[in-house]
């Protein structure tokens, strides 16, 4: 596969000291040039990686160009769905005004829970109460956001994450 070593540098090298978002931001690039099959599971790694790179860079339009089509896309990973469900309500929250954020996170909070998709049990299943969390804060649901964000930063006793109350 000659875009694993870009896939494996923008999805797990999230370095963000000296270059780190630059290099992530390039090697996304990179792995959604060489990854161009929608049927391979890697072309999602790839476009939400690069989504969360370009929002990270502060280009919220772009993100959301390269996110969106993933919401629904069968044959992604269902992490690589999470993530584009979490950044998408991030990057809803910064162009603001509309419903888009709550209906984000709150897609990104019901694929935790699904127990076929099987996310409950990966680390990644908290950036679904951090969704959560900063779209209540924008909101001004400040406590309600607060008990969000304190969840994410717990591990659940048993293992699994706890998204707006559920395990």
């Amino acid at each position: 596969m000659a875009s694993g070593p870009a896939v494996v540098s923008s999805a797990a090298g999230r370095d963000l000291r000296a270059n780190g978002l630059a290099r992530m931001r390039v090697s996304a690039a990179q792995a959604v040039e060489l990854e161009t099959n929608p049927a391979s599971p890697w072309y999602g790694v790839a476009r939400s990686s690069y989504g969360a790179a370009l929002y990270f860079c502060g280009e919220f339009e772009a993100a959301a160009r390269q996110l969106e089509p993933l919401l629904f896309s069968g044959p992604s990973l269902a992490l690589a769905r999470l993530n584009a469900s979490v950044m998408m309500s991030l990057v809803a929250v910064e162009q603001a005004g509309s419903a888009r954020p709550s209906s984000m996170a709150d897609m990104a909070r019901d694929m935790v829970a699904d127990e076929v998709a099987g996310l409950s049990q990966v680390p990644q299943a908290a950036l679904a109460a951090i969704a959560v969390g900063v779209v209540l804060a924008a909101q001004g649901r400040f406590l309600e956001a607060r008990d969000e964000l304190e969840g994410a930063l717990r591990p659940a006793a048993d293992g699994r994450a706890s998204v707006h109350g559920r395990r």
